[in-house]
């Protein structure tokens, strides 16, 4: 890899371009369950179109990467429990998948999340083989597992809770 990655504001990628990442980066889970998509689909309108009622300035819960001067990916998290922060949306478009820049693009989040003064950061992933991925990226970046649970009584969905403090 020769470019070099950088970080930009979210707004750096353009209103409708969280959506499309998302969508992009979760693209092979749809065939593992197309009902889940359909119903995250929603949130990750939702999302984009929260993002673009700030202004970029004040839109700092979150970032675009940037591979020479292609947008990749982003990450995002809720700031609403600080001191704790709730890692959100991110991704990396599925054609940089496997290439260590989901890595890079949470260790500058611990970093930005550790400037901001958050004690804690918490995130969560699923725990079916298309999540491995993620699952690798977190313990790597240095968070630990401390839950597994379904999302409902109706769901054999079961999500993986992570946590680590950030003092």
């Amino acid at each position: 890899m020769n470019e070099s990655i950088s970080f930009k504001t979210l707004h750096q990628i353009g209103k409708g371009n969280i959506y499309n990442f998302l969508s992009n980066a979760y693209q092979k889970y749809a065939s593992f369950d197309p009902r889940a998509i359909e119903e995250w689909i929603k949130g990750w309108k939702d999302f984009d179109d929260f993002v673009f009622s700030f202004t970029d300035e004040d839109a700092s819960f979150g970032f675009s990467t940037f591979l020479g001067n292609k947008a990749i990916g982003f990450s995002s998290w809720d700031p609403r429990q600080f001191p704790i922060a709730i890692v959100g949306h991110n991704c990396i478009l599925s054609d940089y998948q496997c290439k260590d820049l989901g890595k890079m693009q949470m260790m500058e989040t611990i970093n930005r999340l550790r400037i901001a003064g958050f004690k804690k950061a918490k995130a969560t992933t699923g725990e079916l083989t298309f999540f491995i991925p993620a699952q690798k990226m977190y313990t790597f970046c240095g968070f630990q597992e401390f839950e597994r649970r379904y999302g409902d009584k109706n769901s054999d969905f079961q999500t993986i809770h992570y946590e680590m403090l950030l003092v």
